[in-house]
């Protein structure tokens, strides 16, 4: 009987060890590496075309670009991906003077960022992928009411 237990385990556990997360891993990490060149460009360009930006108001990109300009070419210290578990933060729903906002694609995974600062300041960023089947990070996008 232990030994069909064993067997058992031994066909089960390729097939749990192939999660999303699993089966997502090297494009994820095709993608951080994207983000660290981004970071590294001299331009916003590069870092922008990493976010979901389709539908999104001009006013809410100019508020996005300055806040990009704070952190561009800071030295990243590491990056890593986490599944979602539920937190409000990991979603886009909220009504702000008199809009409501959505997200701009579905969001699947955070990726924290870590940078060799002082201070060792991290951002979340909760990714998805496009319509393209490429990972994007998650904006906000203004809806009617």
């Amino acid at each position: 009987m232990e030994s069909v237990k064993s067997i058992f385990a031994i066909l089960l556990f390729p097939l749990l060890s192939c999660s999303d997360f699993g089966i997502h891993q090297k494009s994820l990490n095709l993608f951080a590496k994207d983000f660290e060149m981004a970071n590294t460009s001299e331009s916003l360009t590069k870092m922008l075309e990493l976010y979901a930006l389709e539908g999104m108001r001009s006013k809410d990109l100019s508020i996005l670009k300055t806040a990009l300009s704070f952190e561009l070419g800071m030295p990243i210290k590491s990056i890593h991906f986490e599944k979602l578990n539920g937190t409000p933060e990991e979603t886009i729903n909220f009504d702000h003077n008199g809009l409501l906002y959505q997200s701009s694609i579905i969001p699947r995974y955070k990726m924290i960022v870590a940078y060799q600062t002082k201070e060792l300041f991290t951002s979340r960023f909760t990714i998805g992928k496009d319509i393209d089947n490429q990972w994007k990070i998650v904006t906000a996008i203004a809806t009617s009411k």
